[in-house]
């Protein structure tokens, strides 16, 4: 599972709402979380995934690590990938029970 995929899943989003904030179709953000997309990324496209996710590209497609999950869900605060980046640190464990 890719970074992007893991942060979108544990903000509670679907492809679809992903697509939608950034103007796009959902199998395109499903093919980019798989990373099967081949072409090159439009350089706006990918300022505007970065900008929602608040990390760069390179570290959205990176397989995300083993074990990584939430700490009983997202808090209310947390309802979309913005508010869940900046305060991931918080939320965040992995399956050793020390927080990243």
């Amino acid at each position: 599972m890719t970074n992007m995929k893991r942060m979108r899943v544990n903000a509670g989003l679907t492809l679809k709402d992903i697509a939608d904030k950034l103007g796009t179709d959902s199998s395109f953000i499903g093919r980019l979380e798989k990373r099967e997309y081949k072409r090159t990324l439009r350089e706006s496209t990918r300022m505007k995934i970065e900008a929602l996710f608040g990390e760069s590209i390179k570290y959205l497609l990176q397989e995300a690590p083993k074990g990584t999950m939430l700490l009983g869900g997202l808090p209310k605060e947390c309802s979309d990938v913005q508010t869940y980046v900046s305060h991931k640190d918080s939320y965040v464990q992995n399956s050793s029970g020390i927080t990243d």
